[in-house]
């Protein structure tokens, strides 16, 4: 097991953390993107299957210009004529054209390929990746992924020049389709960024509470005015992730289930995932309530956020 001597669970834990999700459940303030929005952005579907299909058509009835794309547009007349004006059919170099915000809802195997063809395109371009590598669909780029974490290997095949945030890949389209503007309390969907500008962009989707984990960054969040601040880490001595990206989450839901505000809260997950990141073992080796109180209690990382802008 590779060791560090900083905190690094924000992409290979967190990106792939779906156990998390019955408990962001909870949080009252979170809201799935196609539920509301601010200003509306024109948004290019890669990939209009089940998933593309499902969310772009959320994102249709939520006010937003969808291009949904496939390898055979034709087939998707029936689909956009069901969803009205606001949604169009084409090839996947129109909808790239097209979107401030980009959807990527394909078999993990084509991102090599899509990179290569549109990479120039791409750049500076938010990109939603809801793509899971399956190894018996996928092959070798699955082994990839196992190996280096999903993120990094997404990050790597779209290019160092997108604003890449995972989302959308850990629920059936079905739930999300049924769940869609459902009473309080809200469907959550966990989402995994490292890049400020793409949570401001995404914040036009959505009236959610978004935050992105950077291992030894810390974390980026945008607050109530939409303002980029940082929530220092904690140093440790790393020797097993797996599982910190779960207790994250969960503590998170944990402060905030206790009223603590978002400060403190995102302070007290990123103290459970440091605790766990010094021992092996997944979420069962999560700290105790009283080992983190003790690591706030005593570490400057315990203090007040500081602002990025």
């Amino acid at each position: 097991m590779r060791k560090q001597e900083c905190l690094d669970y924000s992409r290979r834990a967190l990106l792939g953390a779906s156990g998390a999700l019955a408990l962001l459940a909870l949080l009252q303030p979170l809201r799935i993107f196609a539920q509301a929005g601010g200003g509306k952005v024109r948004i290019g579907i890669i990939g209009s299957g089940h998933i593309g299909g499902a969310i772009g058509g959320l994102w249709v009835k939520a006010g937003h210009p969808v291009l949904f794309s496939s390898r055979h547009p034709e087939e998707l007349k029936d689909l956009v004529a069901g969803l009205g004006p606001l949604a169009q059919n084409g090839t996947v170099s129109q909808a790239v054209a097209f979107g401030d915000a980009l959807f990527f809802a394909v078999p993990y195997g084509a991102l090599p390929q899509l990179g290569r063809d549109y990479g120039d395109a791409l750049q500076g371009k938010v990109v939603l990746d809801a793509c899971n590598a399956v190894p018996a669909r996928d092959g070798v780029i699955a082994e990839e992924v196992e190996r280096e974490g999903i993120g990094i290997t997404s990050q790597k095949y779209l290019l160092s020049g997108t604003r890449l945030v995972r989302a959308f890949n850990t629920l059936s389209y079905t739930i999300f389709v049924r769940e869609a503007n459902r009473p309080d309390p809200k469907l959550a969907i966990p989402i995994a960024a490292d890049d400020g500008e793409a949570l401001k962009k995404i914040a036009k989707l959505t009236p959610s509470f978004l935050a992105g984990t950077r291992g030894a960054q810390g974390t980026i969040w945008l607050d109530e005015h939409q303002n980029l601040q940082q929530t220092p880490a904690f140093p440790v001595h790393t020797v097993d992730t797996l599982g910190a990206g779960d207790v994250f989450h969960g503590a998170f839901a944990l402060a905030i289930t206790e009223n603590q505000d978002v400060p403190s809260a995102l302070r007290f997950a990123s103290a459970a995932a440091a605790l766990k990141c010094t021992r092996f073992g997944g979420a069962f080796a999560a700290p105790q309530r009283a080992e983190v109180s003790e690591l706030l209690s005593h570490s400057q990382a315990a203090g007040p956020p500081s602002i990025n802008r």
